[in-house]
């Protein structure tokens, strides 16, 4: 019996390919033998074993990550972004790097960007040095433009300043005017005189002044200064709204950062799109509309959008990165439970008539119970429709046949989103996308006339799972799934067998936490179909392998199908038993 932290890592016995981890060697002749452990980006491990008859020999091994770093030399206060991750200011070394290809970015203001792609080795240093040339101010009969322009800014400034005192001297001078004015002029006769018994009438007293002085309050310096911000600064527009921000990381589309709602002191994603131009405005609003109806526990929740001051996104925070950030291979059964995650907010989608068109990765979050979330809704539209945009409104390393050539396979449909989510699933279980190549040519026509790889030919043991990858890849839209739920059926099925085949062998060994996890994993995947009576069987096997404290979950559970299986309902099953069931999952994934 083999496992490994991470799992997934590839098994060799006496030199021969065994599977992956966690797996149980069935069959291994009495005697002494190695058993080889290897996972990419991890250092190999090698243990010797001696095998007795109708025992069960152990094999758990920690294997440690494969790391270097990278040495980045002036110059110096400039910005350095790892993989648009911004990594502090040069001179730098980022240490502790995974084993692989990075992006490594430099600039500083008045000099060129600098990029340029790298490959860290295992417990060795890269050393960069940016090649950036500075960039000198442009002169006009000898003078800086940059100079010209501060003086008329200067000059506007003052302008305005007089134009302030002035306008308030005046106010306050009206103002003085109108509160010394009697409030009626005396009336005097010519026609008739006064008699002498009249007594002589005292001038009015002279109404004292109650406006007070005018005060001039210096405008401090401040206010006309600019501010100046860098790709990681939170636009000061915005800190009215939010507190605590912290930069995440920059995309094709935007920049990410965690803060604070200052409402409600509730952790969100703050979105602050690179680029939009006055003809991508109304399309920006009409697609993040589109997006805030989509309410969805697999989709990303958009609680407000707005173009001011600044246009900005305040969304979900996920706490557990995106699926692009884990590492990978991972077992079938992690890979299908991810998929059909992401297929349950795909169906709901499309019900409400949205699709995505970008699935990738990156735009799948996870939360801490590892529940998938589905990001940046119609983002991708607008950025195709940006004039000033050099970006694609997809990814090309998962781009569909559609979006590489519409003439030839049509438009973009439902479907596209099915044979994104293909590709997902293709790299999850074999560490790399069905098509590569080194610029975009060479994908786009990889996508639109090869042949995918089948997975079980990088991975065997994903040879189950072959027939509904390729079929979700396959190049005419009429080839692959039609619909969500015709790839959730057949998933489900596929996933049913595999996983009671996983059951019956941890049975036999006695293994008691990996049978309770089997017998969760089959539950769920019998309550995404409405099959009730399968989820109870499998919730009553559980009680013979679950811990005492997750059987008193489990008696509720079944308690509850009871009261539900005389009701006349179609959903039998509700999205908060499922729900329920996840979280048992989860528990009994965590060693409860």
């Amino acid at each position: 019996s083999v496992s490994s932290t991470p799992s997934g890592a590839s098994i060799y016995l006496d030199g021969a390919y065994k599977g992956t981890t966690p797996k149980t060697i069935r069959s291994v002749p009495i005697g002494s033998h190695t058993v080889g452990i290897s996972k990419e980006g991890y250092h190999d491990e090698t243990k010797s074993v001696s095998v007795k008859q109708d025992q069960t020999t152990s094999v758990a091994v920690h294997l440690t990550l494969q790391t270097g770093s990278i040495d980045i030399v002036g110059p110096d206060g400039a910005s350095v972004y790892l993989d648009d991750v911004y990594k502090g200011t040069a001179p730098t070394t980022i240490s502790n790097i995974p084993v692989g290809t990075y992006k490594i970015t430099v600039e500083k203001f008045g000099y060129t960007t600098w990029r340029q792609t790298v490959n860290v080795r295992s417990r060795s240093a890269v050393t960069v040095t940016p090649d950036m040339v500075f960039l000198p101010m442009v002169t006009y009969n000898s003078v800086p433009l940059g100079a010209i322009a501060i003086v008329c800014i200067v000059l506007i400034l003052l302008v305005f300043l007089w134009l302030f005192r002035w306008r308030k001297r005046k106010k306050s001078a009206q103002q003085t005017t109108s509160a010394r004015k009697p409030e009626s002029e005396p009336k005097t006769s010519t026609s008739t005189p006064l008699s002498p018994s009249s007594e002589p009438t005292s001038p009015p007293e002279p109404v004292p002044d109650q406006t007070p002085p005018p005060t001039s309050e210096p405008i401090p310096p401040s206010d006309f200064t600019p501010r100046p911000t860098t790709p990681t600064t939170f636009p000061p527009e915005l800190v009215h709204l939010y507190s605590d921000p912290v930069y995440a990381g920059k995309g094709g589309f935007a920049r990410v950062f965690k803060a604070k709602r200052k409402s409600d002191n509730k952790t969100v994603a703050v979105k602050i799109p690179i680029s939009l131009d006055e003809g991508t405005g109304r399309s920006f609003l009409r697609e993040i509309t589109s997006w805030q109806r989509l309410c969805h526990e697999n989709i990303i929740t958009l609680y407000d959008a707005n173009i001011l001051p600044i246009p900005y996104l305040e969304m979900e925070y996920a706490d557990s990165g995106s699926l692009d950030q884990m590492n990978k291979p991972v077992s079938i059964e992690s890979a299908s439970e991810i998929i059909l995650g992401i297929a349950e907010g795909l169906a709901y989608s499309h019900e409400q008539g949205v699709i995505h068109r970008d699935l990738k990765p990156m735009n799948v979050l996870l939360t801490k119970d590892f529940t998938p979330k589905i990001s940046d809704w119609g983002l991708s539209k607008i950025v195709a429709e940006s004039r000033t945009s050099s970006v694609y409104g997809f990814t090309p390393l998962y781009a569909s046949p559609e979006q590489v050539s519409p003439k030839k396979f049509g438009k973009p449909d439902e479907r596209t989103d099915i044979y994104q989510l293909g590709v997902i699933f293709y790299e999850l279980l074999t560490g790399r996308t069905p098509f590569e190549g080194d610029d975009l040519v060479e994908v786009s026509t990889a996508i639109a006339t090869e042949e995918p790889e089948p997975p079980s030919e990088l991975n065997p043991e994903a040879e189950i799972i072959d027939p509904i990858i390729l079929k979700c890849l396959a190049k005419k839209k009429e080839d692959r799934y039609q619909n969500i739920t015709e790839l959730q059926d057949d998933l489900a099925s596929s996933l049913k067998t595999q996983l009671k085949e996983s059951l019956r062998m941890s049975g036999s060994e006695q293994n008691m936490k990996r049978s309770a996890f089997y017998c969760a994993e089959i539950c769920l995947i019998h309550a995404r179909l409405d099959e009730i009576d399968d989820v109870m069987t499998y919730l009553k096997d559980m009680q013979n392998y679950a811990s005492e404290e997750v059987k008193i979950d489990v008696a509720e559970l079944l308690k509850e199908l009871e009261c539900r299986k005389g009701m006349s309902s179609e959903e039998k099953i509700s999205e908060e038993f499922v729900g329920r069931l996840k979280n048992l999952l989860h528990q009994v994934r965590m060693g409860r």
